[in-house]
C-alpha cells in the first residue's frame, strides 16, 4: 500500500510539471510565435501546392526510379 506522503506527491507532480510548461511556454512565445505562425501557413497554403498542375509530373504516372532519371 502506498504511503500518505507518495500519494500527496502525485498529486501535485502533474499540476507542477503542466505549470512548468507553460511558463516555459510563455517565456519563449516571442522566440517561438514565427514558428508557429509559419506552421500555420503551411498548413493552409498545402492544398494549394498539392494540386495537380497542367504539365507537371503526377505520382501515378512515373515511379520513382524513371522520375530521377529525368
Amino acid at each position: 500500500m502506498a504511503a500518505a506522503g507518495a500519494l500527496s506527491n502525485r498529486w501535485l507532480f502533474w499540476p507542477g510539471v503542466t505549470v512548468g510548461f507553460l511558463l516555459l511556454l510563455w517565456s519563449l512565445s516571442d522566440l517561438l510565435l514565427p514558428f508557429v505562425v509559419g506552421a500555420v501557413a503551411a498548413y493552409f497554403f498545402d492544398p494549394v501546392v498539392a494540386c495537380d498542375l497542367p504539365g507537371r509530373y503526377h505520382a501515378s504516372t512515373l515511379d520513382r526510379g524513371s522520375s530521377a532519371a529525368d
